[in-house]
């Protein structure tokens, strides 16, 4: 939904406009609420969605620091680089785990239960 969304603490993934693939930009840490904001619109209370993105970074910082990569599934690849930086491969076809607490959003619609006859 956005050209550049940042992970407060972490960093920003951005759109490259070129080919339309995703850059992760470690500079850009300062949270500027659109990913709050979004988690809120999605249903979570500021507070849930707060402790979804502390415990999605947190995940993230203990891959990289016990591995040396971690895998966001449908998304890419954030391996650790020179320096202690963090470089990203966009690979949408990643299979890695869920970080993200496996919070779904209050509005989502549950699974329709299977009615037996």
């Amino acid at each position: 939904l956005n050209k550049r969304l940042v992970v407060p603490n972490l960093g920003a993934f951005v759109v490259n406009p070129s080919n339309g693939d995703l850059i992760f930009v470690e500079l850009l840490k300062q949270d500027d609420g659109v990913l709050m904001r979004q988690l809120m619109a999605d249903g979570l209370s500021a507070i849930e969605a707060a402790n979804v993105i502390d415990r999605f970074v947190f995940e993230v910082n203990f891959r990289l620091e016990s591995t040396g990569e971690c895998l966001l599934s449908g998304f890419g690849v954030l391996k650790t680089g020179v320096n202690g930086t963090i470089s990203f491969s966009y690979q949408p076809t990643t299979e890695g785990e869920n970080l993200d607490g496996n919070i779904a959003p209050r509005n989502s619609k549950p699974a329709a239960m299977p009615v037996e006859a």
